[in-house]
């Protein structure tokens, strides 16, 4: 009878230790899931912030160019105020051309994108899981 009453016992100790080690992994599980999604939010972050930068420069350039066309087109047509008015009637056209036309392509591109950035990391295969950083893993290359 005691046999029986030890090999519970024994039993109701692997049992809570199973239970315990997967907590464990859930939990470890868990702290995985939200730094790579720390992981992938800090660098969607990083290129917007870079590629608003670029645009910001790029945009700042085209307004320079844009001014100085607008004060050479007035100076040939005898006021500036032609020139203004010349080269604003020609981006309104331009900004309902892209309204009209390629708005739907661009909103297309940048939501491939954006879901490209998003979802390449989850495809690709996970290596050295449970190393560090600074550890040395198997050598790259021939």
């Amino acid at each position: 009878m005691t046999e029986k009453v030890t090999l519970v016992e024994r039993l109701l100790l692997r049992l809570r230790e199973l239970v315990r080690d997967i907590s464990d992994l859930l939990e470890i599980r868990l702290q995985l899931l939200q730094l790579d999604l720390l992981d992938r939010a800090t660098e969607l972050c990083g290129r917007l912030v870079g590629i608003l930068l670029i645009f910001l420069l790029l945009f700042g350039g085209v307004g320079l160019l844009l001014l100085a066309l607008s004060w050479w087109l007035g100076a040939l047509l005898g006021s500036p105020m032609w020139g203004f008015g010349v080269i604003g009637l020609g981006l309104c056209l331009v900004a309902w051309g892209v309204y009209r036309f390629a708005l739907p392509g661009i909103e297309r591109a940048v939501r491939r994108a954006l879901l490209r950035i998003v979802f390449s990391q989850s495809d690709a295969p996970k290596e050295n899981h449970g190393s560090h950083r600074g550890a040395a893993g198997p050598p790259s290359g021939p």
